[in-house]
């Protein structure tokens, strides 16, 4: 941090004679200063905000904006910031089938997650999480892939997701969920199985109803 301490240090300098006239100074410095503040807040906030305009803009209807390694490596970030055991200890895709390549990710027996990208291209297209059954472990897993692929969201927004999902402590119960962030699409299906999806929200493909009609 940039310590701003000149104003201070001159007024212990100057002498009592000129007492009214450095404190003027002090009073004109300090609105300066909120001035200046002021701007670079609103500088800032612009910035971020053309930054996620830009990021929304460039961002292709059928990827997720990053590649299987920077995918491996947010997921472990995430994973420790939320305390959770769980790594990702590889990144390769399979062979292509249909258009489509794989990088299979096998957590433990019980928990399992799939990459999905276009044929002969770096980026991840969609994932999916699969598992025996909806608890504890694999709600934690669902908030670390959502911070993984959505690095904007928000606590607020977090809660909001999960509440959509009814995965916030709802007693209502429904088979198929989704909710919508920052141009991302969470879906999930809590049945004798539960499937959990991210896939860019313009996805032509990977939508939720191809989802329901069994298409992938």
């Amino acid at each position: 941090m940039i310590k701003k301490l000149s104003t201070i240090v001159l007024a212990a300098i100057l002498g009592t004679s000129m007492a009214s006239c450095g404190n003027e100074e002090q009073e004109d410095t300090a609105k300066g200063k909120d001035n200046v503040t002021s701007v670079q807040d609103n500088s800032d906030k612009a910035d971020k905000e053309k930054q996620s305009k830009t990021t929304a803009s460039e961002l292709k209807e059928d990827q997720l904006g990053m590649d299987a390694q920077q995918f491996q490596e947010g997921f472990n970030k995430a994973a420790e910031k939320e305390g959770i055991q769980y790594r990702v200890d590889h990144s390769e895709w399979s062979d292509p089938r249909r258009g489509f390549q794989i990088v299979d990710i096998e957590l433990d027996e019980d928990y399992r997650i799939q990459l999905l990208g276009n044929e002969g291209k770096k980026d991840v297209r969609a994932l999916m999480l699969g598992a025996d059954e909806m608890d504890e472990a694999a709600t934690q897993i669902i908030m670390t892939l959502i911070r993984t692929v959505d690095t904007q969201v928000t606590e607020e927004e977090m809660d909001k997701i999960l509440g959509e999902l009814k995965l916030a402590g709802s007693s209502e119960e429904q088979e198929y969920a989704n909710a919508v962030s920052h141009g991302y699409r969470f879906m999930l299906r809590n049945a004798s199985m539960m499937e959990f999806i991210i896939a860019n929200e313009k996805d032509p493909y990977i939508t939720e109803e191809n989802w329901k009609a069994g298409e992938f």
